[in-house]
């Protein structure tokens, strides 16, 4: 019969064993890595993504502001994207988010399914996904 002192030796032999193997431990880091920066690199390709797409809108007609940072009082807001034309003023904030996502501007509740899960998406715990109102005063964009 195993008792627990031999399992835990025999566990760590094959932790000893695994941990001098040089390919695993750069898997090891780059899983980890991997897990870390993943979703920032989400939202920036989502961003990018985005930038590209409102690159094709015709200068003449259209003028993109991308990034955009406005300070009110003690706070900094960032948009992602402005769009300013003749057919109005038009913002985008780029959330990368994945499944089907339902709701609208005047819900305070949103729904997000991700295969048959489904998660409450509400201003306590996602503000981000509503517009905040603010003065941001006045820019020329055309001459």
């Amino acid at each position: 019969m195993v008792n627990d002192m031999d399992l835990i030796k025999a566990t760590f032999e094959v932790f000893a064993k695994l941990i001098t193997n040089k390919y695993v431990i750069i898997s090891a880091i780059l899983a980890i890595l991997a897990d870390i920066l993943y979703p920032r690199f989400r939202g920036f390709m989502g961003e990018f993504w985005v930038r590209q797409e409102l690159r094709k809108l015709p200068s003449d007609r259209y003028r993109v502001l991308n990034n955009i940072m406005i300070e009110e009082n003690d706070n900094t807001h960032q948009i992602d994207h402005i769009i300013v034309s003749q057919f109005g003023i038009f913002v985008i904030e780029m959330k990368n988010y994945y499944g089907l996502i339902l709701g609208d501007e005047y819900k305070n509740k949103w729904i997000q399914y991700v295969g048959k899960k489904e998660k409450l998406l509400s201003k306590s715990n996602s503000s981000k996904l509503w517009p905040y109102k603010s003065k941001c005063g006045s820019y020329r964009l055309f001459s």
